[in-house]
C-alpha cells in the first residue's frame, strides 16, 4: 500500500509540474503550438511513469503471492506436525502396552523360579517434526494467529527433549535394577517386587504426564492454530479484520474471545482426530 501511495504522489507531482509549465507555454506560443507541446509533454510524462507503475504493480503482486504461499506452507506444516504427533502417540502406547508388560511378565516368571530378574527393554526411537524457522518468523498479519504460531513453535522445540527425558528415565530405572540385582543386595523375591514397583511408577508417569497431558495439550495448540489459519485463508485478510475488528494492543481478553469463537470448531476437529490417536484427547 505504501508503494501505491508513492505512485499516486508522483502522478500528482507530475500533474502539478505540467500545470505550471502549461501556463508558462500559453504566454509565449500560439494555441496550435500549445496543443502540440501539450501532447508531447503528456506523452513523455506518461511514458516515464508507465514503467514505474508496472514495477509497483508487480511488486505488490509478488508480495501478495509470497504471503499466500507462506500461509499455504504453514497450513501444510501444521497438518504434518499433527500426523507426526499421532505416530509418536502410537509408538509410545505400543511401548507402554507391549514392551513394559512383556518385561513385567518376565519379572513375574523369574520371581516364581526364585531368580533375580535383570530384564531389558528400550524406548523406541522416533523422529519429531520440526517447523522451518523461516516459515515461523514470516508474518501472517494476524496478532492472534502469530501468538498461536509462536506457542506451537515453542512446544515443538520441547517435544524431542521430552522424548529424550522419557528414554533417560526408563534407562535409569532398568540400569539401577540391574546393578542391585547383580549385587544381590535383596532376596530375589524382594528385588523383583521393587523392580515391578519401579516399572509401575514409570507407567503412571507415562500415562499421567504424556498421554493425559503433553500429547493432548500440544495437539490442541496445533489444531487451534490450523483452524484459525484456515478461517483466515477462507475469508481473506480484509474480511478477517472486519470479522475480528480488535485493535492493538492484543490483550489476553481479546485472545480469550477469539479462542471461544473457534472453540466448537476446534473441539470437532480434535474429535475427528481421535481415531488416529490412542491417547484420549478430550476429558
Amino acid at each position: 500500500m505504501k508503494k501505491i501511495f508513492i505512485f499516486i504522489f508522483l502522478i500528482m507531482l507530475g500533474c502539478s509540474w505540467l500545470t505550471g509549465f502549461y501556463w508558462h507555454i500559453i504566454k509565449s506560443i500560439s494555441f496550435i503550438n500549445l496543443l502540440d507541446h501539450w501532447q508531447q509533454l503528456v506523452g513523455s510524462f506518461l511514458g516515464a511513469l508507465t514503467p514505474i507503475g508496472l514495477f509497483l504493480i508487480n511488486e505488490e503482486y509478488q508480495r501478495r503471492k509470497k504471503q499466500k504461499d507462506h500461509l499455504i506452507l504453514l497450513e501444510k506444516s501444521l497438518v504434518l506436525a499433527i500426523n507426526n504427533l499421532a505416530g509418536i502417540d502410537k509408538m509410545l502406547h505400543i511401548f507402554f502396552d507391549t514392551s513394559i508388560n512383556n518385561l513385567k511378565n518376565g519379572i513375574i516368571a523369574d520371581s516364581a523360579a526364585g531368580r533375580y530378574s535383570v530384564g531389558q527393554a528400550f524406548v523406541p526411537l522416533s523422529s519429531t517434526f520440526s517447523f522451518d524457522r523461516e516459515i515461523m518468523w514470516e508474518t501472517t498479519n494476524s496478532s492472534y494467529i502469530e501468538n498461536l504460531k509462536l506457542d506451537v513453535f515453542s512446544t515443538s522445540q520441547e517435544l524431542p527433549l521430552l522424548l529424550q527425558d522419557i528414554s533417560r528415565q526408563f534407562d535409569r530405572t532398568i540400569n539401577l535394577n540391574t546393578q542391585v540385582g547383580i549385587g544381590k543386595l535383596n532376596s530375589p523375591d524382594m528385588h523383583n517386587k521393587i523392580f515391578l514397583q519401579n516399572l509401575d511408577e514409570f507407567k503412571i508417569f507415562l500415562s499421567k504426564q504424556i498421554f493425559e497431558h503433553n500429547i493432548p495439550v500440544y495437539l490442541k495448540k496445533l489444531v487451534s492454530t490450523l483452524v484459525a489459519l484456515q478461517k483466515m485463508n477462507k475469508l481473506g485478510l480484509k474480511k478477517w479484520r472486519q470479522t475480528f475488528p480488535f485493535k492493538p494492543p492484543f490483550s489476553n481478553d481479546v485472545s480469550d474471545k477469539m479462542t471461544e469463537y473457534f472453540k466448537k470448531e476446534v473441539d470437532e476437529y480434535i474429535s475427528n482426530l481421535q481415531k488416529d490417536f490412542t491417547s484420549k484427547l478430550s476429558h
